[in-house]
């Protein structure tokens, strides 16, 4: 099921495992710290209402943080398994969004905040704007984006928005 998913839609759903919580439990503090670390300011957008901490959690290319598992359970093994990926673990993002988010950027235009806020955010990760007229080209490629929340919310809390077939778009590209 994981398999058509991912390659039908762009996107599966693991199970809970034991092996995932380990990591959570063990990474959450170091997450929780990253927020709080001067050197990624920068990360703070829209009023302070979210946190978009790129490179934010110092991993290594197992996915443990200091004294921490490996990162392991069903998605890495479908990663290896499906995918056939051998990969070593970038250093993970951190993304944490606060009451009153969403609120406008500094920089952003009300067309742009509107666009924002009515599509949860949406964007495509690895698209930057470039050039004085801010045109958007792709850059960035990921072979695949792993979400993993790190804390209990309520389904419509989440800020990870996936475009069903976005992957089909981007493979043309």
């Amino acid at each position: 099921m994981q398999e058509s998913d991912f390659f039908d839609n762009g996107w599966c759903r693991f199970p809970w495992s034991e092996a995932l919580a380990e990591w959570v439990a063990s990474a959450l503090p170091a997450a929780r710290a990253s927020v709080r670390d001067p050197r990624y300011r920068q990360w703070w957008r829209c009023g302070n209402t979210w946190f978009a901490g790129v490179h934010a959690l110092d991993n290594d290319v197992s996915g443990a943080l200091p004294g921490g598992p490996a990162l392991t359970g069903p998605a890495v093994d479908f990663v290896a398994e499906v995918l056939k990926l051998d990969i070593g673990w970038d250093r993970a993002q951190v993304s944490v969004c606060y009451p009153g988010y969403p609120r406008p950027m500094a920089d952003e235009s009300e067309a742009a905040f509107r666009y924002r806020r009515e599509k949860a955010a949406a964007h495509v990760d690895g698209i930057l704007p470039e050039g004085p007229g801010r045109r958007r080209h792709l850059r960035h490629y990921h072979a695949f984006i792993l979400g993993v929340p790190m804390v209990e919310t309520s389904a419509d809390a989440a800020p990870f928005t996936l475009w069903e077939g976005s992957h089909e778009i981007v493979r043309q590209s």
